[in-house]
């Protein structure tokens, strides 16, 4: 399929020279693990965040969220996915500030289980990647910084969720945006009047994607959804991939050892 071939040239799919497993390995049920090698050592890390609808995006069954940790393994990151829905209480029965707290604490515990395996190197830089109501979360975990989660270096958030947020937010860790002006489900407007309304304004990197929807990246959704508000399209997710491709270059994630 072109839609699909197109992204692997941007990696969104693991290469076969990848040492990574192929399958993931979800211990509990919740959490799934990407290991970048076998090889027992120290690496950077990543946490990713679903949406609002967790791991499966309208029937994909986890295949967006889990090609996109085998793309950070073949840069050598090991990657957690968090389907934190299965581990929190849901939205209605707490609210939207309640639940953003619990997505952030269901992040947490994954991490800090991956670590009583000897995995996520405390030592080693962290990454939060985050979508729609997963940057729910992230925003209490860029809050927080690295008294929240432990090796927390940077986040990266595909047009996050910023519904109930007010002025004064006090980021600790710099936050990376890739936002559709499109977007009618989480507007570029809410989101450039959140970051004026921070504290430090400086402290994100805003890329606006002309002409992007909501779910512009996700090429396991095909058919448009939601009306035509979530919309795949493949020039803005390349876009979007080159970004953060060139981010991958620039990051310069390491370990820092004894």
């Amino acid at each position: 399929m072109k839609l699909k071939s197109a992204l692997v040239g941007v990696a969104f799919v693991m290469s076969a020279a990848c040492t990574a497993q192929d399958t993931p390995a979800p211990e509990p049920e919740h959490l799934y693990w990407f290991g970048a090698s076998e090889a027992d050592a120290p690496r950077p890390w990543a946490v990713i965040l679903p949406g609002g609808g967790g791991i499966d995006n309208f029937g994909d069954e986890g295949e967006y969220y889990f090609a996109f940790a085998q793309w950070l393994n073949s840069h050598g990151i090991d990657a957690l996915v968090v389907h934190y829905q299965e581990d929190i209480p849901p939205r209605e029965e707490v609210g939207l500030p309640a639940y953003a707290a619990e997505i952030a604490g269901a992040a947490v515990r994954g991490v800090d289980h991956e670590r009583s395996l000897g995995r996520m190197d405390l030592r080693c830089d962290g990454l939060v990647f985050a979508w729609s109501m997963g940057g729910q979360g992230m925003w209490d975990l860029v809050e927080g910084g690295r008294v929240a989660l432990p090796g927390l270096a940077e986040t990266i958030a595909f047009y996050p969720s910023t519904q109930e947020r007010g002025e004064g937010y006090d980021p600790k860790v710099p936050v990376t945006l890739l936002q559709g002006d499109a977007d009618t489900l989480t507007p570029l407007p809410a989101l450039e009047h959140f970051i004026a309304g921070s504290t430090a304004p400086d402290a994100f990197t805003l890329h606006v994607i002309e002409g992007a929807r909501h779910g512009f990246d996700l090429y396991t959704v095909p058919e448009p959804q939601l009306g035509g508000s979530f919309l795949f399209d493949e020039a803005s997710a390349e876009a979007a991939m080159a970004i953060l491709e060139q981010k991958m270059v620039d990051a310069d994630l390491g370990c820092a050892l004894d």
